[in-house]
């Protein structure tokens, strides 16, 4: 008992406590063609979507092989939206200043559909009828409706860095990455809002519907933003490079990624808090969660080689002896 008690001491006195752990653990890292160079990444059903930039190409990533289905020539893509019940998959490109329709049976493109501006991040209406497209150049937002093929443009006076589409309130949040604000539309693309940061560089968006939580990745920190009024809540320190968020509401955390490291925020409480900061072994960008596995999917570079980093969510931790993670290399 003695023993333990000194332990203790000797833990808080280091900022670590007993029931620190490590929050998640690596499993795998699996190599894939091209070079290493990523935009968007999210699921269509088991499958991970890979805007690979640094190749030219969309890379269909099977999760239960832990291997490449396919890939998808698309010189410039960048951001996607994924609409689960009509099996489509599109994706921004923008070297031709398109959106490719990809069908989610076949994994090939079935169209083109062109554009009037060149395309960055991209969000889905709830029903799968509208796409919203950021702007890169021109700094405003597009609506696509995708059935009419009819383009609307909003200018925003700003960088649309991420884009998301909040269905319970039927508005679209924009993180303006050189404006320091969040720009808050209804579904016509009037401007309804504009939060100010006390923060650089926003870029990476999500929100927990359920709270009214917004998180924002900015240059050094994580905020959590009352998304209805724009009042930060807190704010959790972060590499400089996060851009990348990730919300897994049914286990209260928070996931956010930067080139060599992943940060786990607990969200269960009244202010979130920093759990673990854990290492990465290979330079990421972009964050997947797969609720269904439990897995967190990150593409990745590794000496000039493409991979995808899979690691696996702890939820309680594994206690004092977990350690360093080791990869398997596949």
């Amino acid at each position: 008992m003695r023993i333990l008690k000194l332990l203790a001491i000797l833990l808080l006195g280091t900022g670590l406590s007993l029931a620190a752990a490590r929050q998640v653990r690596q499993v795998a890292m699996v190599y894939i063609p091209g070079n290493p160079g990523y935009q968007d990444v999210t699921f269509s059903g088991t499958n991970l979507v890979i805007a690979h930039s640094g190749a030219g190409t969309v890379d269909i990533f099977d999760s239960a092989k832990r291997r490449l289905l396919t890939e998808i020539k698309i010189d410039q893509p960048k951001g996607i939206a994924v609409d689960v019940h009509g099996g489509k998959v599109y994706v921004a490109n923008a070297a031709n200043k398109t959106i490719a329709v990809i069908s989610n049976r076949s994994w090939k493109v079935e169209r083109a559909i062109p554009l009037k501006l060149q395309p960055g991040p991209l969000a889905l209406s709830a029903e799968g009828s509208v796409l919203f497209i950021g702007n890169d150049q021109d700094q405003s937002i597009s609506t696509l409706d995708l059935a009419t093929k009819k383009q609307q443009t909003q200018a925003l006076g700003g960088h649309p860095s991420s884009l998301i589409y909040d269905s319970t309130h039927n508005l679209i949040f924009v993180s303006l990455e050189d404006q320091h604000q969040i720009a808050i539309l209804d579904f016509s693309l009037k401007v309804l809002k504009r939060y100010s940061l006390a923060a650089l560089q926003p870029s990476a968006l999500v929100l927990d519907a359920q709270s009214r939580r917004l998180y924002v990745a900015v240059r050094y920190a994580v905020l959590a933003l009352n998304a209805d009024d724009g009042t930060e809540i807190t704010r959790l320190a972060a590499p400089a490079g996060v851009d990348s968020l990730s919300l897994d509401s049914a286990n209260g955390k928070l996931y956010a990624s930067s080139n060599d490291e992943l940060n786990v925020i607990n969200i269960s409480g009244s202010k979130p808090i920093a759990e673990d900061q854990f290492p990465l072994k290979a330079h990421g960008h972009g964050l997947a969660l797969d609720r269904g596995r439990n897995l967190l999917y990150i593409p990745s570079g590794n000496d000039a080689r493409s991979l995808v980093l899979i690691l696996r969510p702890l939820h309680g931790g594994m206690g004092l002896q977990s350690g360093n993670p080791q990869a398997s290399i596949q």
